[in-house]
């Protein structure tokens, strides 16, 4: 889309709001004491922006200020219900505006999905969990994510005692993460979580020795 500036002269808006987005979005996820505060002065800038409000990029950023962060929010504060509202409208309004298999759509659809499983709403958690994996399936490109959202399904049905098709799932989030170069500290502790599970599942199936295996 062409820029409804000129040059470099990026509306000071645009970039506020951004710059501002991007330290909330770094303070929840860091468990910030202040992140509600931060969260609070986004969401009035958003909607005290007015430059250029029908440019698609700005549009994006008001919408996700007013609705994703707060979910993040919501969610890490176990406020659920809301959190839940917040994602729903960011979903509805991603939808219409930029369609049905965007990369924000399965990103909103996993984090959807992660509220409804703390709520224990086991089966429309694993529909909005497989929504979005379909949706990463289908763009490529995204095996980190698909690997994490195979092993949530897996623990959604895991929960529901669905002993053989969770071991499926984790098998193949294991399968995933082992075609990648993952080095980090976080992603091999994942992996250790998701080998945990599997030993537990063939323990319970009375499969001792896979069992072993996986913890070994």
């Amino acid at each position: 889309h062409p820029q409804p500036w000129a040059g470099n002269n990026v509306p000071m808006d645009y970039l506020t709001l951004t710059i501002m987005l991007n330290h909330t979005y770094l303070a929840i996820a860091t468990n910030h004491e202040n992140s509600k505060q931060y969260c609070d002065a986004l969401c009035s800038a958003a909607s005290s922006t007015t430059c250029y409000k029908s440019f698609y990029r700005i549009k994006w950023l008001v919408a996700t200020s007013a609705n994703y962060i707060p979910g993040l929010l919501y969610q890490q504060e176990e406020h659920f219900n809301e959190a839940l509202e917040s994602y729903n409208n960011i979903l509805s309004k991603t939808r219409k505006e930029w369609g049905h298999e965007q990369v924000q759509v399965a990103d909103i659809l996993e984090k959807k999905g992660a509220v409804l499983f703390e709520q224990k709403k086991y089966q429309h958690a694993m529909l909005s969990y497989l929504a979005s994996w379909k949706i990463y399936q289908h763009i490529g490109g995204y095996e980190l994510e698909e690997s994490i959202l195979l092993y949530a399904i897996g623990r959604t049905v895991h929960d529901r005692e669905e002993f053989y098709d969770a071991l499926g799932m984790y098998q193949k989030a294991l399968a995933l993460r082992e075609e990648m170069d993952l080095t980090s500290k976080k992603m091999k502790i994942v992996s250790i979580q998701i080998l945990c599970n599997i030993c537990r599942i063939h323990q319970m199936m009375g499969d001792l020795e896979l069992a072993l295996e996986a913890n070994e």
